[in-house]
């Protein structure tokens, strides 16, 4: 509570709406959210004990009356019973008590398909990730494995043109050679003797 710097804050972590990035999200969304339900829970049971003998009474329970009342049908019954406010009472708080386990049902499961959806997204989100990492690495091993192959096919193209190279001058040479010799075969032999 103490990194909370506005009032929005609060607000979000009373209704249990933090978050689930921020550090005190369990806290909020958990530890409060049911101090909520069991408060409202006590005050249920603080209202329908306060409703319960008059509703009783409605019922016929005269030993649970107290308080001023009327005689009915020989039981003594209160005037609150009589006149209807009673159940009007025991039909509001009963209907906020369903009202809110049913938001608080709903909230719950609403919270759990939430963590389970982020859940989903960040294992989604890290097989993509480690999905696109081994292909930038084999991409990248693909490109190296092709810049050597080429490296090393150029080489020996430059080896073997030297070779070529080397080999047409010899030959050159030698056809040179021959010709100076075929058009003058007797200079040739005498020069040799």
């Amino acid at each position: 509570i103490t990194q909370f710097t506005s009032n929005a804050q609060y607000v979000q972590c009373a209704m249990g709406r933090v978050p689930a990035t921020e550090p005190y999200a369990a806290i909020c969304n958990y530890g409060f959210f049911y101090a909520w339900v069991v408060l409202v829970i006590l005050l249920l049971l603080f209202f329908f004990y306060l409703i319960t003998p008059c509703f009783c009474c409605c019922r016929g329970c005269c030993g649970l009356c107290g308080g001023k009342g009327r005689a009915k049908d020989g039981y003594r019954r209160c005037s609150r019973c009589v006149n209807g406010t009673c159940l009007i009472m025991f039909f509001i708080i009963g209907g906020l008590g369903i009202a809110g386990f049913v938001y608080g049902g709903i909230y719950i499961l609403e919270t759990r398909l939430v963590e389970v959806a982020d859940n989903t997204v960040d294992l989604t989100s890290s097989h993509i990730t480690n999905i696109s990492s081994s292909l930038s690495a084999s991409e990248t091993e693909t490109f190296s494995f092709f810049d050597s192959a080429q490296q090393t096919v150029e080489a020996k193209n430059a080896t073997l043109m030297s070779q070529v190279t080397a080999t047409s001058t010899d030959l050159k040479n030698m056809q040179d050679t021959v010709s100076e010799r075929s058009a003058s075969p007797a200079s040739w032999y005498c020069g040799s003797l």
